[in-house]
């Protein structure tokens, strides 16, 4: 709905995959209140699942500018099953794909261990100062209707880079202040 808002009638908000290689397409339906107004999108390495559906539908569409870093990575789209004690199960049944068929989910084929310490290497590596550190697969490389790169891979790459104005140090602290580790370890 809030992609809608920006985009015209008929454009494509997003795709879904399932396990089965089966899509179903999500169109904007209706004129949007902000289709002839600038955009610009804020996002860093903390902004994930629907506000990178945003980021990546307006990106592909040509539509504003996405400033900032590159985003979580989070493309997953989860059903959640209710259980007889009250507690749920969230199973992923499809991935989230932007317009151009980039997937947002960053890769999960060496499970979660991996999975996680490639958000602490995007620190290590100067990710979060430098956009040149931006590592991105050529095969990964699609083309919107006005000619602008973009990568797919995990996470939506901003148009405008921004630096961290937080040192390493801070960033990590931070990062496992989110994660909850010190209270469970506690």
């Amino acid at each position: 709905a809030m992609a809608d808002e920006f985009l015209p009638r008929k454009k494509l908000i997003l795709f879904q995959k399932d396990r089965n290689n089966e899509r179903k397409d999500s169109y904007a339906t209706s004129d949007g209140d902000f289709e002839d107004k600038p955009v610009y999108i804020l996002i860093n390495e903390n902004s994930a699942s629907a506000s990178e559906v945003v980021a990546g539908a307006l990106q592909d569409n040509d539509v504003g500018t996405i400033i900032g870093r590159r985003s979580f990575g989070k493309g997953l789209v989860q059903q959640e099953i209710k259980l007889g004690d009250g507690s749920a199960v969230r199973l992923t049944v499809s991935r989230y794909y932007t317009p151009t068929g980039r997937s947002i989910q960053r890769p999960y084929d060496n499970g979660n261990e991996d999975y996680f310490k490639e958000y602490i290497d995007r620190y290590n590596n100067g990710e979060l100062e430098d956009a040149a550190n931006i590592e991105v697969n050529d095969s990964l490389k699609r083309t919107t209707p006005a000619g602008k790169v973009v990568y797919g891979g995990g996470g939506i790459i901003p148009d405008v880079f921004v630096p961290s104005a937080d040192g390493y140090v801070l960033q990590t602290l931070e990062y496992f202040a989110r994660t909850g580790f010190a209270d469970q370890f506690t």
